[in-house]
């Protein structure tokens, strides 16, 4: 499903310094809501709005498969995604299960990557994430599927 124009799009609101958030839906404003992380990094768990300057990391949000698609999937387990950041070379690394790769191909795994400006953001000390107490309205939203990640720098290993 990538499409070109909008991977374009993408990129150079990536060089204008824009952030980014992931969301299955389309959003007309990004309310602040609570987050959680294994680790409980202060940062992490949270009531904002979280967002970053890795677009892969907002495409993996956006298409990050919901209840119905993982039932669709048969996988009835605890879904848990793991992290990390390469600082050195500014690489996103996310594990995935892989019983759910056909799922996160299929046509219907699609999302939107809401492009924000930085103005009310504070940046994380991993420096990937930043998040904001306030809601935000977003400039765009762009409509991407999970295969668009492999456009980006974005290892993706099945586990």
């Amino acid at each position: 499903m990538s499409n070109e124009n909008n991977i374009k799009i993408l990129k150079d609101y990536k060089e204008q310094g824009f952030l980014f958030h992931g969301s299955r839906n389309k959003l007309e404003i990004i309310k602040p809501s609570q987050a959680d992380s294994e680790d409980k990094d202060k940062f992490d768990v949270d009531y904002a709005v979280f967002a970053s300057q890795f677009i892969e990391a907002a495409i993996f949000f956006a298409c990050s498969p919901d209840n119905y698609l993982l039932h669709l999937c048969s996988y009835n387990n605890h879904l848990d995604f793991v992290w990390s950041l390469d600082g050195d070379k500014k690489v996103i690394t996310a594990e995935i299960p892989l019983m759910l790769k056909d799922c996160m191909y299929s046509k219907y795994n699609i999302g939107y990557v809401h492009v924000l400006s930085l103005s009310t953001f504070l940046e994380h000390d991993s420096s990937w994430q930043y998040k904001s107490k306030k809601a935000v309205i977003p400039l765009d939203a762009i409509k991407v599927s999970f295969s668009d990640i492999e456009r980006f720098n974005c290892n993706i290993k099945w586990t």
